[in-house]
């Protein structure tokens, strides 16, 4: 990545360069997201993300708001060593490790309170597993 002139030339840096510099397939293969469906995720969690990051006392983050979920994917997707995944965005592991369990940590909340808290209360799993409608992908979760 050209660190020339301002990092921050774009909004999201790390994630335009992905998408401009090395087509939108290195998105894929990055995260496994394709970058319409990155951008839906971005969509559903930008809010939160803006009102809950560099809140409080300590060292402000200096990464885009956009680049923090997409080198978090990156790193969930690769789960190798965090030196070979934050090698691929040109920056030291233990910096890179702090902002991705930081993410983590500001995001699990609102996804589980987004995505999972409601779910149970209008499906139960016996309804679900009566209408075979659970596990397709994963039919040993049942046993």
């Amino acid at each position: 990545m050209d660190d020339s002139d301002n990092e921050f030339s774009t909004p999201a840096p790390k994630y335009d360069y992905a998408v401009t510099a090395q087509v939108p397939e290195r998105v894929l293969k990055m995260c496994n997201f394709a970058p319409r469906k990155f951008e839906k995720l971005w969509d559903v969690v930008k809010d939160h993300v803006h009102s809950n990051r560099n809140v409080g006392r300590g060292k402000k983050s200096t990464n885009s708001p956009k680049d923090v979920p997409f080198v978090t994917l990156a790193a969930l997707k690769h789960c190798g060593s965090w030196d070979t995944v934050s090698g691929m965005f040109e920056m030291d592991s233990s910096p890179f490790q702090k902002i991705v369990k930081k993410f983590l940590t500001m995001l699990e909340p609102y996804m589980y309170d987004t995505f999972v808290k409601d779910e149970g209360t209008w499906r139960t799993l016996r309804e679900l597993t009566l209408t075979r409608s659970t596990f397709k992908n994963f039919p040993c979760a049942l046993q």
